[in-house]
């Protein structure tokens, strides 16, 4: 491209081109020059203004995204690629009618297009989870038939596009089907067999389902073809921590952590790990940034809270363990922790209350029984 410009300085699908390869390279900031360049030459160049509302998207600058693809929809009202764009931006922005209008308008213009009908079924697929969660099982179940239902649309549309192998993959383990899943990566795998993702997910259900050795391949493969998959990495420490290989788990996670800074989950499983080495300042640590990072982490918060009531330090764990009630009301076995770390600090009244209210959410706990008749003799 570069010798291409060297002859023609000018030429726009020379410099598009090049802010394309620049982006892949992850240089967005000279691609978003030359692409801001073009389209001062020519406002309509096709696809300029997605891909510079892709830039922004991916900056976080929703409002300049959002600008940029509605100017490429003027420009060319059935553009699937801005189209896709703008249904990723509205999803970003929590407008799930609006994302789910924008993939629709993309299957309706081309209906090979596998990446609007995966768009589509991840939209269902989320919304029942979120009613499985609130307990709405007989509507969670019909948000699974249209996700489903979406996928099976998409394979049919293009059975080369990974990604709906992958997000059915998921349907499928999200409703316990598991053996269809199984069967749904390796099929995914016989198309693109160097796909880390895929063989991350696959890697995660031979976990689920104790066949150690077959995961360790798969995320062992996954960080062979990404080494920057810090989540492959992390599930790679699960295993090797289960197969007693204590030192190399350890690695595994700090290896995800370096990687990926912000990764919760990364530094929550560090923080276990280094729990039970002893390493009780390196876990309080890991277990922090977790927290830090996802305030909500129910098993950081506990796990944490309960280093500091075995380290004599209860006026810490109290603030975690109910943080963590906050998350989760009906753990009683939590209730019980904070119970104690109330008593270890003097609040005997409280504490009494709180192994009463975990026996009226679980009355069967002989432990917690002879706790409180001591306490109250």
């Amino acid at each position: 491209l570069e010798r291409g410009l060297a002859l023609a300085p000018g030429a726009l699908p020379l410099r598009v081109n090049k802010a394309r390869a620049l982006r892949m390279l992850e240089r967005d900031d000279e691609a978003l020059t030359i692409l801001l360049d073009c389209l001062r030459d020519d406002p309509e160049a096709p696809g300029v203004e997605n891909l510079v509302g892709n830039i922004f998207m991916d900056r976080g600058e929703l409002d300049r995204a959002e600008e940029h693809f509605r100017n490429a929809l003027a420009v060319e009202p059935n553009s699937t690629g801005a189209l896709l764009s703008k249904g990723l931006l509205a999803e970003r922005r929590g407008r799930i009618a609006e994302a789910l209008e924008s993939y629709q308008q993309v299957a309706e213009i081309d209906p090979d297009s596998s990446e609007a009908f995966s768009n589509i079924g991840n939209l269902f697929r989320a919304q029942a989870l979120q009613l499985r969660s609130a307990g709405d099982r007989e509507a969670a179940t019909v948000m699974f038939q249209r996700a489903e239902a979406a996928y099976e649309d998409g394979l049919a549309a293009d059975p080369d596009f990974i990604g709906t192998y992958n997000n059915l993959a998921l349907l499928y383990q999200d409703t316990g089907r598991h053996e269809e899943a199984m069967a749904l990566y390796r099929r995914a795998l016989e198309r693109d067999p160097d796909n880390a993702v895929v063989h991350n997910n696959l890697g995660s259900l031979y976990f689920t389902a104790g066949l150690l050795d077959d995961a360790r391949l798969h995320f062992e493969r996954a960080i062979a073809e990404d080494t920057g998959y810090a989540a492959a990495y992390n599930t790679l420490g699960a295993v090797l921590g289960r197969l007693g290989r204590s030192d190399d788990e350890l690695e595994s996670y700090r290896k995800a952590v370096d990687l990926d800074p912000d990764y919760a989950d990364g530094h929550h499983n560090l923080g276990l790990a280094l729990a039970r080495r002893g390493d009780l300042p390196g876990a309080e640590k890991a277990l922090r940034r977790a927290i830090e990072l996802q305030g909500d982490y129910l098993s950081a918060l506990a796990t944490l809270g309960d280093l500091y009531l075995r380290q004599g330090r209860p006026g810490e764990a109290i603030p975690l363990f109910q943080r963590a009630l906050e998350v989760n009301p009906s753990l009683f076995g939590i209730r019980n922790q904070l119970a104690e770390a109330l008593l270890a600090t003097g609040d005997r009244q409280e504490g009494i209350a709180e192994f009463r209210r975990s026996l009226e959410m679980q009355p069967e706990q002989p432990g917690v029984e002879q706790r409180l008749s001591e306490l109250e003799d």
